[in-house]
């Protein structure tokens, strides 16, 4: 699932698709995950794990994108991008990436 975190592979990784995460659009219309998924955790390019806070699309940008709040100061924005809030955390918690980045983690039961 989540690997230990290194801002590097974090970054570098929104150029490379891992089959075990993807979450491609469904008939070309919705994301896997939906806004039915907001406030659960997820994980963001297989490194780091947050909240689930936005689901959708953003101005300037095709497909669906996820809005994330990290638990440290990792992001890279406040919920907001360009001049538009899409959802609100503290300044560098933030972070849209697009779906096919984000998968929800597996809770844990016991």
């Amino acid at each position: 699932p989540c690997d230990a975190y290194s801002p590097t592979r974090f970054f570098e990784s929104f150029d490379q698709p891992k089959e075990s995460f993807s979450l491609t659009e469904v008939n070309g219309l919705e994301p896997k995950i939906s806004k039915a998924h907001l406030g659960r955790r997820v994980c963001v390019a297989g490194h780091k794990v947050g909240v689930l806070r936005y689901v959708g699309k953003i101005e300037l940008d095709p497909g669906y994108w996820c809005g994330v709040e990290f638990d440290d100061p990792i992001g890279l924005n406040d919920g907001s991008a360009r001049g538009v809030r899409y959802f609100v955390c503290p300044p560098l918690h933030g972070v849209l990436v697009p779906a096919s980045k984000v998968a929800l983690v597996q809770e844990e039961v016991g």
